[in-house]
């Protein structure tokens, strides 16, 4: 497994992709593409700012998974918005390639990204129920919020 930088025009349907796995996680349709799109929380993940990043997970030409960190006007947050200088993280490893240490993999590299950038913390929401919840404890997320069916986790970054 190898990683690339995330090229937001390139990777869009990855992205597109990743977002209709996450808003259905539990692997029941809740959400179509075009519902997804349409939404105006939902939609604001598959838009990029100049400021956003992110990381293909790779086996060849093959996609793995995908992070990305996307910062927000607090005017419209995402689900996860903490604070203007804590990018909220989006991570998706595709459902065929799950189980095999991709997603901490993932955190990993990506966290190393966002601390070379001098990012002060990385936020993030989690459905009550979502198995990943426990790989961001083990990576060491903290809940700071909990709504009414997701909790808002937070992962301060060392800085120089």
């Amino acid at each position: 497994m190898q990683f690339r930088a995330l090229d937001p025009a390139a990777d869009r349907g990855l992205i597109e992709q990743a977002c209709y796995e996450n808003f259905n996680w539990t692997g029941i349709e809740r959400f179509t593409r075009a519902q997804i799109a349409a939404h105006p929380i939902m939609g604001h993940y598959t838009e990029f700012g100049p400021r956003d990043f992110g990381l293909v997970a790779v086996d060849g030409s093959v996609p793995l998974g995908v992070v990305w960190c996307q910062y927000a006007d607090p005017a419209h947050p995402g689900y996860g918005f903490v604070a203007i200088d804590a990018p909220e993280l989006n991570i998706c490893v595709f459902v065929d390639h799950r189980g095999r240490g991709i997603g901490t993999a993932l955190l990993g590299e990506i966290v190393a990204v966002a601390t070379e950038r001098g990012v002060a913390g990385l936020s993030l929401s989690v459905e009550a129920g979502n198995p990943a919840i426990d790989l961001y404890a083990r990576q060491g997320w903290r809940t700071v919020a909990t709504e009414e069916y997701a909790d808002v986790m937070l992962l301060a970054l060392p800085r120089d």
